[in-house]
């Protein structure tokens, strides 16, 4: 069995899962900026604090509730932000500055009034994946270039520099 036979596929596997995290990525992106458009309602604090985490001992996880109205109907949120937690210091500082406030905005879903978050919008760290599925693909075709040119003995690099000379 040829090795071609094992590196071609596991180097397109990579190639795939990189498209998948930078289509990925985008689709996130692109929902995460449409709620920034979302119409607002008031929202009254009813829970903030901090619990630990359930995947790692040091972990610690931003709780919130709040209550706001939209259309007559009493809704209870818990969303920070779309799609992506919220760390440590941003938490911190979102939790200090909500329990400052007796009323605070958040903006809710039109066609879902339940699903609502404090911070709206896209932030910087959604773009980590992106650029990680970026480094797969673009690793993943160099891979394949490489091994292409040294097994298919066109990587003559002497007749190159004779011709040169």
């Amino acid at each position: 069995m040829s090795l071609a036979w094992v590196v071609y596929p596991f180097l397109v596997i990579v190639a795939a899962f990189g498209v998948l995290l930078i289509v990925g990525t985008l689709v996130s992106v692109r929902r995460s900026r449409a709620t920034a458009r979302w119409p607002a309602a008031e929202a009254k604090l009813i829970e903030a604090g901090v619990e630990d985490g359930d995947r790692y001992e040091d972990q610690k996880v931003i709780c919130l509730r709040y209550s706001y109205v939209v259309g007559g109907v009493a809704y209870t949120g818990r969303g920070i932000r779309p799609h992506h937690e919220v760390d440590h210091a941003v938490g911190d500082e979102v939790l200090a500055r909500l329990k400052r406030c007796k009323v605070f905005l958040v903006r809710y879903n039109p066609s879902d009034p339940e699903e609502a978050y404090v911070l709206p919008g896209a932030f910087r760290d959604e773009w980590a994946a992106f650029y990680t599925g970026m480094l797969f693909l673009v690793a993943a075709i160099l891979f394949m270039l490489i091994f292409h040119f040294l097994t298919a003995g066109t990587a003559d690099y002497a007749s190159a520099v004779t011709i040169l000379e």
